[in-house]
C-alpha cells in the first residue's frame, strides 16, 4: 500500500487491543505500555501508527470500512465461513528493536451468530 495516514490508538480506543496481540506474539520484547506503567521493558507507542485504506495480498484486495477508499473491499470471511468486516489495516514499528520491527495487522470485527441455527447455502 503506497496511501496512509498517520494514527493515534488510544482515542480510537484500539491501543488496548493491539498491545495485547503485540504481547501474545513477541513475549520476549516485554512490552508496556507508553502510559508508563512499568519502569522495565520496551515502550509500545500509541502514536505514529500506519493506517491503510486497502492492502492487496496476493490477487485480493482487502479494504478499511472506516476509510472511503476502503469500504468496498472491507467484507470477508473468516476461520472458514464466518462472516467479518474489517475496520483497520495498520502498520505498526517497534523501533526499540535493530532493525526496527514493523508489524502489519489488521483488526476484524466478526458478524454476530444468530442464536438459533438456520441454514443459510454458506453454511453447508
Amino acid at each position: 500500500p503506497n496511501q496512509f495516514k498517520i494514527i493515534a490508538l488510544r482515542p480510537l480506543n484500539i491501543y488496548p487491543i493491539v498491545l495485547h496481540f503485540l504481547r501474545l506474539q513477541f513475549p520476549h520484547l516485554n512490552l508496556i505500555s507508553d502510559a508508563g506503567e512499568a519502569l522495565h521493558g520496551i515502550p509500545f507507542e500509541s502514536r505514529g501508527v500506519r493506517s491503510y485504506a486497502t492492502v492487496n495480498i496476493g490477487a485480493a484486495k482487502y479494504g478499511s470500512s472506516l476509510h472511503h477508499r476502503g469500504k468496498g473491499f472491507c467484507y470477508g470471511y473468516v476461520d472458514g465461513r464466518h462472516a467479518a468486516r474489517v475496520d483497520y489495516i495498520l502498520s505498526v514499528t517497534i523501533p526499540h528493536q535493530i532493525p526496527p520491527l514493523i508489524v502489519n495487522l489488521a483488526l476484524i470485527r466478526r458478524f454476530q451468530e444468530p442464536a438459533f441455527d438456520i441454514e443459510h447455502p454458506w453454511s453447508l
